[in-house]
């Protein structure tokens, strides 16, 4: 048996420790970099004094996928390495079947669990090994190989800690596989750069300077595919199930990417990426989240399809929290190592495996700060490895499109600055609120500091609005949104019409009809422009079969017609956010 309090001293000592330990590798590494064998022995060293291992060594693949080969394993009674031991497939089938299924395989018993006991007499008798402790290598997605830690002489408890350590090595052994001789197709398909947009890697590698070392606060989002094995097997084909596991993985980097969130690593039949780092981004839970339900639309036709020729489903599980992390070093090819302070990573795997297949569940820390922005639903209290008490979860519903950031703000505990001294500001708007209520437009621009106070002063200047007749239109400039024409104004349009992302099309054009009594008759010639700008039908052919340019600016011609008419009417206020 394991003492309580002990165990909970090992759970906590590997957090600086690891962290130390992962750094002063990858400082290591430089002096060995494209060398295989003298990095997999770095690799093995660090390994084996961060986890407090007798044994760690590195196995890799054949061509043919039949077997793995020890490629480096390092003894610290001894401080010897040895290679070339091999070990087939056929021999321990359960064991190969969990390095394809599980991010880190944490035996504690090894003679007796069944994914490790047809080692019992050929391997862990005669070695004297008790626990393992098993972080698959991957790499674009594929298991390349295993990091293995392997405690002798007595049974041991492996910590969340160490689990986290132990695929963090795992990560180490990818990146210097393709420092060295690696396939270049294979090569190609892990470079980050490969699969970045353009503009996020200039953006990647201008700022990276100013955080390489930096403890900061990311979010982290798990997605992994739900019953892959019993998905391979109904395939029968492993080149189908690629083929499949490749479209999904691009659908998925067009959404994270598309929220300027950055890909950290493939892990297996999954990915895990981060919103905050190293792009900073003051908003990357609310991000995560929309990258998260994007995901799973995205997915719904490949499901469908499986469904179909297969009678299987595709679905994706999705766990998000946010948390601190270290921001380890930045090469210039984008390798980026991040290495989690806290339970940050874990808890967010931990998530993910509570989740229901095509679903995304997110931790407390996460719906207090997005509250507001989505449609959650708490699941029951429930226990998770490495917490001391039942933990509260919520599965994401939707995104509540319709509320704007001050209404969300006003609504939520906290999530405006007090009120003080504004009079003077308060009373400019009010001022050129009247002159627009005389007929001649007003434009202001509240400027400050992130906390000043804008939004405060814009709830204030709402209120102080009251019941007077008026149109309030909100929408949001986004960083992530600068290659979408239109987007503020799209954005602004939806909440107009009350139109969010549960809708679909049918009852987004019906939102739209609606409020034509605003316009006449005589501006139904707007409406198509209007289902174009929102990526609806537009239902006329005519308008259809103009250029990309006559298009854009008979939409801009729409939005203005539709805009004075409406200000003929009543005043309106249309606010921008974030108009920078």
């Amino acid at each position: 048996m394991v003492d309580s309090r002990a165990r909970q001293g090992r759970v906590q000592q590997p957090l600086g420790a690891g962290t130390d330990a992962l750094l002063g590798l990858a400082q290591d590494l430089g002096s060995v970099w494209g060398d295989l064998r003298g990095s997999l022995q770095k690799i093995t060293e660090a390994a084996s004094r961060a986890v407090g291992c007798e044994r760690v060594s590195v196995w890799l693949y054949d061509e043919g996928r039949t077997a793995i080969q020890c490629e480096d394993l390092f003894e610290r009674s001894t401080g010897e390495h040895d290679c070339g031991a091999v070990l087939p497939r056929a021999d321990v089938p359960r064991y190969f079947e969990a390095l394809e299924d599980e991010r880190v395989l944490a035996v504690h018993d090894a003679r007796r669990d069944r994914r490790t006991d047809a080692f019992h007499d050929d391997y862990l008798v005669p070695n004297d090994i008790y626990s393992m402790l098993d972080a698959p290598i991957r790499r674009g997605g594929v298991t390349v190989g295993v990091i293995c830690h392997e405690h002798t002489g007595s049974e041991r408890t492996w910590t969340d800690a160490e689990e986290l350590l132990a695929g963090s090595f795992a990560d180490f052994a990818s990146l210097v596989l393709e420092a060295s001789a690696a396939p270049t197709g294979l090569a190609q398909a892990t470079d980050p750069r490969s699969y970045t947009p353009k503009h996020l890697v200039d953006r990647i590698l201008t700022q990276k300077t100013a955080i390489e070392g930096e403890r900061k606060h990311v979010t982290v989002l798990f997605a992994d595919l739900a019953d892959s094995t019993a998905l391979a097997e109904r395939l029968g084909d492993p080149e189908e199930m690629h083929q499949l596991l490749d479209r999904a993985f691009q659908l998925m980097l067009e959404e994270i990417h598309g929220v300027e969130g950055t890909i950290n690593q493939f892990t297996g039949d999954g990915v895990m990426a981060l919103f905050g780092a190293p792009l900073a981004l003051e908003d990357g839970p609310q991000r995560a989240i929309s990258a998260a339900l994007e995901i799973q639309r995205a997915l719904a036709p490949l499901d469908a399809e499986v469904q179909e020729a297969h009678g299987g489903r595709f679905r994706m599980r999705i766990g998000i929290h946010t948390g601190p992390v270290v921001v380890g070093r930045i090469g210039d090819d984008l390798r980026m190592d991040y290495t989690a302070v806290g339970d940050t990573t874990n808890l967010a795997a931990r998530l993910e495996e509570m989740a229901a297949p095509g679903s995304v569940v997110v931790s407390e820390a996460v719906q207090r700060l997005v509250e507001g922005y989505f449609d959650v639903r708490p699941l029951a209290p429930a226990q998770v490895k490495g917490k001391a008490g039942p933990i509260q979860a919520y599965e994401v519903v939707a995104a509540h499109q319709v509320a704007g950031r001050i209404d969300v703000a006003s609504g939520s505990a906290g999530g405006l600055t007090d009120y003080v001294e504004r009079e003077r500001e308060l009373d400019a708007l009010m001022a050129a609120h009247e002159q627009a209520k005389a007929g001649h437009g007003q434009v202001a621009f509240v400027v400050g500091e992130a906390g000043l106070g804008k939004s405060r002063l814009l709830h204030e200047f709402r209120r102080r609005l009251g019941t007077e007749q008026h149109i309030w239109i909100e929408g949001r400039c986004a960083s992530y949104a600068q290659s979408t024409p239109f987007h503020a104004i799209a954005d602004s349009v939806r909440r107009l019409h009350r139109i969010d992302d549960r809708d679909d099309e049918s009852r987004a054009q019906a939102k739209l009809v609606a409020r034509e009594d605003l316009m006449g008759d005589e501006f139904a010639w707007t409406l198509p422009y209007l289902r174009v700008l929102l990526s609806l039908p537009s239902g006329d052919a005519e308008v259809d079969a103009l250029d990309a340019m006559s298009r854009r600016a008979e939409m801009c011609r729409a939005l203005h017609a539709r805009m004075l008419r409406i200000a003929e009417q009543m005043p309106v206020v249309l606010v921008m956010e974030d108009l920078h």
